[in-house]
């Protein structure tokens, strides 16, 4: 029979969040929310939530961006790249 729930969730994943990068890296930062924002990221909540923040970066929502890069932090993403973009942000004002 066919694929079912065989297929491995973490491919799924995987694959949706790279989708998300290109969808965003080509201008389309609302569809790429919209991508983000459906899906389940499961074990994967700190790429999704770094994503979510470039996203959101692009659209100009600083302080959405702010939060879903920390929330991004608190899952356990802890990358040089992350703390750099969180340090970059404009402040609010």
């Amino acid at each position: 029979g066919g694929f079912g729930p065989a297929v491995d969730e973490g491919l799924i994943l995987t694959a949706s969040l790279r989708l998300g990068r290109v969808i965003l890296a080509q201008g389309d930062a609302e569809r790429a929310l919209a991508l983000v924002n459906n899906l389940d990221p499961q074990s994967f909540e700190g790429g999704f939530g770094e994503l979510r923040g470039d996203i959101y970066v692009a659209l100009g929502r600083i302080v959405d961006a702010r939060d879903a890069y920390v929330a991004a932090q608190q899952s356990g993403s802890s990358s040089d790249g992350l703390r750099m973009k969180l340090d970059n942000l404009p402040d609010e004002s």
